[in-house]
């Protein structure tokens, strides 16, 4: 293979035909060539073994070189401009240690609620990663981020968990259609489960939505008691938004350090 990107690159430069393109008026190389080059470049596994004359002219080395490092340069400009966008829009300048009474404990994209009671252990889990909620087009919609969460309680060894996640507005929108259905929540109960220790793929789980309705009730009310309220809920999308947005101006930054 290296052979034929040899012989055709030694085949563009002898003929005459490629005069016009090999160089402009000033006689200089023209850029779009040396363009071409590069692409065959990349296909060669040992650039050593191609021999051409033009490949070894200080012009050419600074040509191929200079244009990765302007490339580089241009992503750098880029991401300037972007981070201080991002930091101009930023609401919260630093993530709050905690929410209502629940402590906040961080770890990379994790996020963990902990409330400690005397006989019991109320935590909330959920990951920023891909919870931005879909936006229109029309760059007016605010960006707001509703991760799934667990709701984990426990006392002793034994932990009652409950998977939520929030309402889709399609959801919200629904009881206009049915209005003595009215959905008063932000959030639904996806599944249930209760396990001793640690949670394995053993445990029985079952649907949220296969419930009696009269007992799905009594268990969201039973969660507002434990104070995991709409309120609360609201404000763990509120810190999911301005945690998401310091996470991805962090990730700008490191982006720029590594170009």
């Amino acid at each position: 293979m290296n052979g034929i990107i040899s012989s055709s690159l030694k085949l563009y430069l002898s003929t005459g035909l490629i005069s016009g393109v090999v160089r402009n008026v000033k006689g200089k190389p023209n850029s779009r060539f040396f363009s071409m080059v590069r692409n065959c470049l990349k296909s060669v596994d040992n650039v050593s073994q191609i021999s051409l004359p033009i490949l070894n002219s200080q012009y050419f080395k600074i040509n191929y070189y200079s244009t990765e490092r302007n490339e580089e340069i241009e992503l750098a400009g880029f991401l300037d401009q972007e981070i201080r966008a991002e930091e101009e829009y930023r609401k919260l300048k630093t993530i709050p240690s905690k929410i209502n009474d629940f402590d906040v404990k961080l770890n990379g994209p994790e996020v963990t609620l902990i409330k400690q009671l005397p006989e019991e252990t109320i935590k909330i889990n959920f990951n920023i990663n891909h919870s931005i909620e879909n936006v229109s087009d029309d760059n007016e919609t605010e960006i707001k981020c509703k991760p799934s969460f667990v709701i984990t309680i426990k006392k002793g060894e034994t932990c009652l968990s409950f998977s939520c996640s929030f309402f889709d507005d399609d959801d919200q929108n629904s009881s206009e259609d049915n209005p003595d259905e009215e959905i008063n929540d932000i959030f639904t109960i996806d599944e249930i489960s209760i396990y001793q220790g640690e949670k394995k793929d053993t445990d029985y789980a079952v649907s949220g939505h296969v419930l009696d309705g009269c007992l799905y009730d009594l268990l969201l009310n039973f969660l507002e008691e434990k104070g995991i309220t709409n309120e609360l809920v609201n404000q763990i999308s509120d810190f999911s938004t301005a945690y998401e947005h310091s996470s991805y101006i962090s990730l700008l930054r490191e982006l720029k350090k590594f170009a």
